[in-house]
């Protein structure tokens, strides 16, 4: 028998399986499928490996128990297997391409999603928010798109939640939900999900619609807990109080007229609060309650006593890091027993429809070229061409990147797919001439596919995350598009509406996902200068050296990464790129020349090089070696970039451990050590052991 491109056998049994009106068992596949070896254990491992690959492309493979002797049959429901007609306009299709390419939260899950639609078209723009991505959080959006219970292990315990939204905002992803156990919504941050992670029939979320999701999320991560709510009031002066002002909500200060403010918070995490506070060194300081300030002045008294009996240069260092390049805020099988439990696993696992019904499958292959992506491709181009009838083969290729040869070579291999008996008036109806192919394709083939979980969430959060940058259309291309992708995707077979009686205003499929950016004060000014290409005066306080100083720059590119917006610029002052962190910019003026050094220092896409990190460190940064005391990861987590804990196992001290910082500047340094408190130490370099005694000291000054 002559050997069938595997493209070819996945492409007829797709269309074999979708038009079949009952599940056909595994012989009759053989019979009606070119291309399956010969032999029963050759034909269920190929078959199997066909079926596995169709599931994880988002094609729902069903298995059905039949009660014949075959026990098994196969087949896709067409309602499983496309979208709803989504019918997104030529503006509204650009704008989704636009957005999937200026917000790679999953770059290629989302030209994936695009291409399956059927409208993916090249793109390439520089970024304008990068925001962190996690395996799991596919798997919670098909809970929230299904309404479904969700069963999952959080901080010791194992919760039982209706999940209502997948929230981002100040860097972190957050599940909004009902917690069942305690009746009331909590919100849970994903990183912090632990497995087994089990979803619940679809429906089975019932109290979903009591969460609002705009208002879901604590304050700040000092009411993040469960300790007896304390009302904190702290005074912080003017260089760090329009950060702490818009970290605390306008509506919790009293601003004075030179930027510092007083802030009135409630309080339940004190170890939050704390670690909060101390960021700021001797910029912020706790007025009130008389027991929480005093609690601050007894941590930083343990700091400092951590210090006696380490020798005279404890507190004393003999060098200092300089001045960085870059920093955080400034950075440069007969019917036996393998067919029986592989069924037993496919009932146990249903299909795999992704958002619009299941749960996403590995990685797809980078290369583009392996079978899953071939699929994915054609049946994206027979969908384009059922709908078009006839295209310019350069137009095709264009728009799915793909060597005109090749293009060619694979519609020409579609024309020979159909249904048995493979006559011509049951195979795929293609004509292919030299400049040209045309197409008589069923209605049923122009029908957008389903997308993966996710699929559907890379489309959503970058969709969203544009809409959440300032200055963008609510009501424009892009909006009109989000909004129908995701009623479609909530309209999809198992995905039952928000219950009656929910949270009133905006509850409905639009809240899915919901993507909170930063809107620091001169961020329209920056991003403006940036588009016109016009230098600036800026006054910035670097974070790294705790100090305001002035700076020519010449802007070169605006970002959000990890939901705070940063400037990449050179710096006419230090004569390098820098990355500065835009909340920090305390002042804009115009200079009135134009921005001259950006298109020779920056590549074509625009932004430092190693732009996915906020802190890019620069020639001057040193690594820093810590010794820290158990249950200290959450301060790392919350304000340490590139931590590396794998490089140094635990010391043998009370269960310390050694970790890696990525230090740009003395004073950073500092706020970490204050935040960890008195069992931080610094292994090496040792001119820096005494940073973090000697920042608790001029902390205690303004206390004392």
């Amino acid at each position: 028998m002559a050997t069938v491109d595997r493209l070819e056998r996945l492409t007829d049994l797709v269309l074999c399986l979708v038009n079949t009106e009952r599940p056909l068992s595994l012989r009759e596949i053989a019979a009606r499928v070119p291309g399956y070896p010969q032999g029963h254990a050759a034909l269920r491992q190929a078959f199997e490996r066909d079926k596995r690959a169709l599931r994880e492309e988002g094609i729902p493979v069903l298995t059905v128990p039949t009660g014949d002797e075959d026990q098994y049959g196969y087949r896709i429901e067409p309602d499983q297997l496309y979208l709803p007609d989504i019918a997104l306009s030529h503006d509204e299709q650009v704008a989704l391409n636009l957005a999937v390419a200026a917000v790679p939260a999953d770059a290629a899950r989302g030209r994936d999603a695009l291409e399956k639609l059927g409208f993916g078209i090249p793109v390439v723009v520089p970024p304008a928010a990068l925001l962190p991505t996690f395996p799991l959080l596919a798997r919670l959006f098909e809970a929230v798109r299904q309404r479904a219970s969700t069963r999952f292990a959080f901080r010791g315990s194992t919760r039982t939640v209706d999940p209502r939204a997948l929230v981002f905002r100040s860097g972190q992803w957050y599940l909004a939900a009902w917690d069942r156990e305690r009746q009331a919504p909590r919100t849970f941050r994903v990183d912090r999900i632990g497995e087994p992670v089990s979803i619940g029939e679809p429906g089975s979320a019932a109290s979903a619609g009591a969460v609002d999701p705009a208002s879901a999320l604590p304050e700040g991560p000092w009411s993040a807990g469960s300790e007896e709510e304390t009302e904190a009031v702290v005074r912080v002066d003017a260089v760090e109080g329009p950060r702490a002002v818009a970290e605390a909500g306008a509506g919790a200060a009293e601003v004075e007229a030179d930027g510092s403010a007083l802030i009135r918070l409630r309080v339940t995490n004190r170890g939050a609060f704390r670690a909060w506070v101390l960021s700021m060194l001797d910029h912020a300081e706790v007025v009130g309650p008389p027991e929480l300030r005093d609690e601050i002045v007894g941590w930083l008294d343990d700091v400092v006593a951590s210090g006696r009996g380490a020798g005279p240069d404890a507190g004393a260092r003999g060098g200092s890091l300089g001045v960085p390049a870059g920093d955080r805020h400034e950075a440069p099988l007969q019917q036996d027993q393998a067919q029986q439990d592989q069924a037993q696993q496919d009932q146990a696992q249903g299909p795999t429809s992704g958002a619009a019904g299941g749960v996403p499958g590995p990685e797809r292959a980078a290369s583009g070229n392996d079978a899953r992506s071939r699929l994915r491709r054609l049946l994206a181009m027979l969908a384009v061409l059922a709908r078009a009838g006839e295209m310019p083969l350069a137009e095709l290729a264009e728009r799915f990147s793909v060597d005109p040869a090749t293009l060619v070579a694979e519609l020409e291999m579609a024309a020979c797919c159909g249904l048995p008996p493979y006559t011509p008036d049951q195979l795929v109806d293609l004509i292919v001439y030299d400049d040209r192919v045309e197409a008589r394709l069923g209605a049923e083939l122009a029908r957008p596919r389903r997308l993966t979980a996710a699929e559907g969430l890379a489309l959503t959060v970058s969709a969203r995350a544009i809409l959440g940058i300032p200055g963008a259309d609510p009501d424009g291309a892009l909006a009109a598009a989000v909004s129908k992708l995701e009623s479609a995707l909530a309209a999809a077979p198992g995905a039952p509406a928000l219950p009656a009686g929910g949270s009133g205003a905006g509850a409905g499929p639009e809240d899915l996902v919901r993507i909170d950016l930063d809107r620091p004060d001169h961020l329209q000014a920056v991003r403006g200068a940036t588009q016109e290409r016009r230098r600036l005066e800026i006054d910035y306080y670097s974070a790294s050296r705790d100090e305001v100083g002035t700076r020519q720059v010449d802007p070169c590119a605006v970002q959000a990464i990890d939901g705070h917006w940063y400037l990449d610029a050179w710096c006419r002052t230090v004569g390098g790129l820098r990355r500065f962190r835009v909340d920090r910019i305390r002042s804009v003026r115009a200079t009135g020349e134009a921005a001259t050094a950006c298109e020779d220092a920056l590549p074509s896409t625009g932004g430092l090089p190693g732009a996915p990190a906020a802190f890019v460190p620069g020639p001057a940064s040193i690594v820093a070696h810590v010794a820290v005391g158990p249950g200290t990861g959450w301060v790392l987590d919350a304000f340490a970039h590139g931590v590396d804990d794998t490089a140094s196992g635990p010391t043998g001290r009370g269960g310390e451990r050694i970790v890696a910082l990525p230090v740009g500047g003395e004073a950073w340094l500092a706020r970490i050590l204050l935040a960890l408190g008195a069992e931080a130490r610094v292994v090496d370099p040792p001119e820096l052991a005494g940073v973090g005694i000697d920042a608790a000291r001029r902390v205690l000054a303004r206390y004392r």
